[in-house]
């Protein structure tokens, strides 16, 4: 997707690696639910962003960043055993793993949701977050 209509083209993703304050990491090759790919692919896909990240950037890419937030245990493994150590998801918890971290989603919050969130309260809606991002297969 590097360089397509609302994506990072290369020079960017260089130029934003080269910033002090930015760590550039995975959000897969493809930009599609990685729960939507047969092995083959979520390989290829993993790996494909990996080593094109790391040209760019010079750096080691180890983060992966779930697309849509939607992952399976077999993905944790998957993405764990193409070398991504941290992986993170919209579940704002951790998901009885040590590998994904979750993250709370503030982009379309209101304010005095914004202030709900930074208090914690998202911890309220785990469950139904899990639900929906999370591929009990």
């Amino acid at each position: 997707m590097i360089g397509k209509r609302n994506f990072l083209t290369k020079n960017q993703i260089i130029k934003l690696s080269n910033h002090p304050l930015i760590n550039i990491q995975s959000h897969s090759k493809c930009h599609v639910p990685l729960t939507s790919l047969n092995d083959n692919d979520l390989t290829r896909n993993l790996v494909d962003s990996k080593k094109i990240l790391e040209r760019y950037c010079s750096a080691p890419i180890t983060e992966l960043c779930y697309p849509f937030g939607r992952f399976s245990r077999s993905i944790i493994n998957r993405a764990s055993d193409c070398g991504y150590h941290n992986q993170f998801s919209s579940i704002p918890s951790s998901v009885n793993s040590t590998l994904v971290i979750g993250r709370s989603l503030v982009q379309f919050a209101s304010k005095s949701e914004l202030k709900c969130i930074i208090k914690g309260g998202d911890n309220i809606l785990y469950f139904w977050y899990k639900i929906k991002h999370y591929n009990f297969i």
